[in-house]
């Protein structure tokens, strides 16, 4: 009898991948974010800290207290959050507000190992613990590379920007799996909170555009979808206004007095450092540049995270060039704008695109593990299981 003759190998055919999975994915998600959390609270810093990149955190910290404006581009939503977050009852005002990133850090956590379980259960025949290994192991590479777990300690902008990219990877994965065009819609949103944030989450826009076209452009072209999401879009973005709204306040921090239409579109388009772009736009340099942060990725996700990110990348190749394309597209514009635009805290634009090499990387991280568990399988003495496994994979 072959494996195929075997009863509980049809029975394996029929079974949704759901009956297989008794652990929460949110749940475990959860747990996870809740391991990386932990770390980040032991490590975060007690006050303002120019540690970790934060030579600007002082600033960002006191613009909060007073809802002032700070630097170009002026981070509304970062502004926002920031002054919700002082409103706790813990700590002195720097502490609350490096706790929001410290949070913020966790939840991305969260979101890559969702992201790595979603991709990892749609096309790969291993069993649901390895399939759960495999993404914890992505995102807690993510969460413990040092560039990211500095951030995630201090007053910056850079781990919400984190999570709201993350939030959109994971949103535009859902809609693939339902196609709810409501997915499309909150995608949309997203961005538009993203760029509310940080103006480098217009980058997703390129990457969803292929992925969308190359798993179903039909649902996604429809006049109501495409209205709404426009609609929601511009909201995200109308936090925005803060700024005018706020500088006509006449706060203690009010970088550049941006009241007029003028000074607001170069506060927000960050016209004040178009000149370090200009500057910066040497081939040679750029080149340079964009081999740092290659090289970084060792640096970041540690050896083993590299030698899954280039399983990861085969493998999707193969199997899901939609999601490759999307995390393809994401972490390069990052890479390249990173590239080219070398101030003092340049290395921070550079968490994208480990971010989305975590996620591919939580992919060769499932494969490592489920070719391990055939091995010992195998010579456990169970060949039979491994044939399944191997079935299953056609």
């Amino acid at each position: 009898m072959t494996s195929a003759d075997h009863p509980s190998f049809e029975i394996r055919r029929r079974l949704p991948r759901s009956d297989a999975a008794p652990v929460s994915s949110i749940g475990f998600a959860l747990a996870v974010a809740g391991a990386a959390g932990i770390p980040y609270l032991m490590t975060i810093a007690p006050t303002i800290s120019w540690r970790n990149g934060g030579i600007d955190s002082g600033e960002l910290v006191t613009a909060m207290y007073v809802l002032g404006i700070p630097h170009p581009t002026g981070f509304p939503l970062y502004m926002i959050l920031g002054r919700l977050f002082i409103f706790l009852p813990i700590g002195e005002v720097a502490f609350r507000a490096n706790l929001l990133s410290t949070v913020c850090a966790a939840g991305t956590v969260g979101l890559i190992v969702l992201s790595g379980i979603s991709i990892n259960r749609r096309h790969s025949s291993a069993s649901w613990p390895v399939i759960l290994a495999g993404s914890a192991t992505g995102g807690l590479a993510f969460a413990f590379s040092p560039l990211f777990w500095a951030r995630a300690t201090i007053a910056k902008e850079y781990t919400l920007n984190s999570l709201l990219l993350a939030a959109g990877l994971m949103l535009l994965l859902d809609w693939r799996t339902g196609r709810q065009p409501s997915r499309l819609v909150a995608f949309a949103g997203m961005v538009g909170l993203g760029m509310a944030d940080h103006i480098t989450s217009l980058s997703l826009l390129p990457g969803a555009l292929v992925f969308i076209l190359l798993v179903d452009p039909r649902s996604a072209i429809r006049g109501s979808v495409v209205l709404r999401s426009i609609l929601v879009l511009l909201l995200g973005l109308s936090l925005y206004a803060y700024i005018p709204i706020r500088a006509a306040a006449v706060p203690y921090v009010d970088w550049g007095n941006p009241t007029t239409l003028s000074t607001f579109y170069d506060h927000v388009s960050g016209a004040t450092y178009k000149d370090i772009l200009a500057n910066a736009l040497k081939p040679p340099d750029i080149a340079q540049r964009l081999l740092f942060g290659v090289r970084g990725i060792p640096d970041q996700l540690g050896w083993p995270g590299l030698v899954a990110f280039l399983i990861g990348v085969w493998v999707m190749a193969q199997r899901d060039r939609p999601v490759l394309a999307l995390l393809g597209f994401t972490g390069s514009i990052n890479l390249l704008f990173a590239s080219m635009y070398p101030v003092r805290d340049s290395e921070a634009y550079l968490l994208p695109f480990y971010l989305t090499g975590a996620v591919i990387a939580s992919v060769g991280f499932c494969q490592i593990y489920r070719k391990f568990m055939q091995v010992i399988g195998t010579r456990a003495g169970t060949p039979r299981r491994a044939a399944i496994v191997s079935c299953n994979s056609d």
